[in-house]
């Protein structure tokens, strides 16, 4: 649910975008399994749920909308998208939160939020006056899909239990494999794009090779249904238009918007630009120490910059830069060009907190990330 949420978080950000653009620019990160599997269309017309304290609420109207937006009923909230309903209390998990959230309600008007640890069940301090609710489902059991539930229940009766519940509208663990035959059409990411995107494709040739690898071991599942089918099984649905897109249909469906890719070989093309990019060296087995590399590179005048995944741990390479005698500052937020690192690090290292994986050297720029 946890994952689910984040992705239709996402969509449901880029579908806001194409009408209300944003006061900066926005990114998002995707691996290609997530870049090429199919999404829903339809999130336009199925709104998060947005509440707020101070106002008037239908408990019993609010729990039939949850239910509708695939969260599961119980009698005690332990994971993300359950809720639970005792008097005038509704607790629920949202699929994007990292604490479960307790609603007090005074008649019909929501007096109060306060989140509360799943573990015991006890209130924690914090008391959220907005909550926003993403469906824990890519699915939403929509009236036409629910009706091709029923209707396919005497087509394939070794699934009649789970369409059986889709058909009453009730979400059911692994009903989004059902989804080529459920729903009228599956999109891609790239839909949900604006018109003037940018989309970049990092490292071409291992994306290729990853996109194939997804396709394979989806048709070899395929393939595994059907032969079980000739020995005797019911035969598989059509799930076909459901699986990976291949990356050229990724990239056709990128349509006019801009496409870079971004890649450590050259290529013989005429639109291609050289960042001059070089690797940081690797200092395991090598005799030179990291502190050392950084005093010589800056007497040599570049910018030095170190990130931390963490607050604590950038906390701890400043004392290490310290007592090797090397000045530093650590940053309260990311720079946003080389000129604002120039700057804040004139002979000094700057320390910031970026969950960066991989570092780079930069001649041109006399910039040197680590």
């Amino acid at each position: 649910a946890e994952t689910v949420g984040k992705r239709l978080k996402v969509l449901h950000r880029l579908n806001q975008l194409q009408t209300q653009p944003a006061a900066h620019p926005v990114f998002v990160i995707a691996s290609v399994r997530a870049a090429l599997q199919p999404v829903f269309l339809g999130l336009a017309d199925y709104p998060p749920l947005h509440l707020i304290t101070g106002k008037d609420y239908l408990l019993p109207e609010l729990s039939l909308k949850l239910v509708e937006i695939a969260y599961q009923r119980v009698d005690m909230v332990t994971k993300r998208g359950e809720f639970a309903v005792r008097g005038g209390i509704l607790d629920i998990f949202p699929t994007t939160a990292a604490h479960a959230v307790r609603l007090e309600f005074f008649g019909d008007e929501l007096e109060e939020m306060r989140e509360f640890s799943v573990a015991d069940q006890r209130s924690l301090e914090t008391k959220p006056t907005e909550l926003t609710l993403y469906p824990a489902r890519e699915i939403i059991i929509t009236p036409d899909v629910a009706s091709r539930a029923r209707q396919m229940q005497h087509e394939f009766p070794n699934l009649t239990t789970m369409l059986a519940k889709i058909a009453e509208g009730i979400p059911v663990d692994g009903m989004e494999s059902l989804a080529p035959a459920l729903v009228d059409k599956l999109g891609q990411i790239t839909d949900y794009l604006a018109d003037d995107a940018y989309v970049a494709l990092l490292s071409p040739e291992k994306s290729m090779a990853r996109a194939a690898n997804l396709i394979e071991t989806n048709e070899e599942f395929l393939h595994a249904a059907w032969d079980a089918a000739i020995e005797g099984a019911k035969a598989p649905i059509d799930l076909s238009s459901g699986g990976f897109r291949t990356l050229h249909d990724f990239t056709v469906n990128i349509g006019k918007r801009s496409l870079v890719s971004i890649s450590q070989f050259l290529v013989d093309e005429e639109k291609q630009l050289n960042l001059h990019l070089l690797e940081v060296p690797n200092f395991k087995g090598l005799a030179v120490e990291p502190t050392d590399y950084i005093i010589d590179q800056l007497s040599q005048g570049m910018q030095v910059v170190v990130a931390a995944p963490a607050h604590g741990t950038a906390l701890r390479i400043t004392e290490i830069l310290t007592a090797n005698h090397i000045a530093n500052e650590l940053a309260l937020e990311v720079p946003e060009s080389i000129t604002e690192v120039s700057n804040q690090t004139s002979n000094k290292v700057l320390v910031i907190q970026a969950p960066i994986r991989k570092g780079f050297v930069s001649d041109e720029a006399k910039l040197i990330l680590l």
